[in-house]
């Protein structure tokens, strides 16, 4: 008899969380959350990479610095076409640290051919 108030906390705490995770699963407030139209299909909508993940994985690069990065050239094709001059106009990166990203993307590009040339 003891337990029940536990068991019934327990019961209301599940609740709670289904409920929670209802409304996260609820795809029309999580579109508005994301900025889209709720009525608009989003799988419509083509998706590329921005390039969060790839200057992640760059040594010493602060994650304000990626957010700027990734602000200013809106895309992963961008980031990597751009040239020296075009990421030290970005707030945070200069001279050296263009050097650093440039260098950094170079070798990630070779790490990822050769871990593909790996598997095949």
């Amino acid at each position: 008899m003891h337990d029940a108030p536990r068991i019934v906390r327990g019961h209301i705490a599940q609740y709670a969380d289904a409920t929670a995770l209802h409304v996260h699963l609820d795809f029309g407030r999580l579109a508005e959350t994301l900025g889209y139209d709720r009525k608009v299909n989003t799988l419509d909508y083509p998706v590329s990479p921005r390039g969060f993940r790839i200057l992640g994985r760059i040594p010493r690069l602060p994650k304000l610095v990626v957010q700027n990065i990734v602000r200013e050239f809106r895309g992963l094709d961008e980031i990597l076409a751009a040239t020296d001059p075009e990421l030290e106009s970005v707030d945070g990166v200069g001279e050296i640290r263009a050097k650093d990203i440039r260098e950094g993307l170079r070798r990630l590009q070779e790490i990822n051919l050769v871990d593909r040339y790996l598997q095949t």
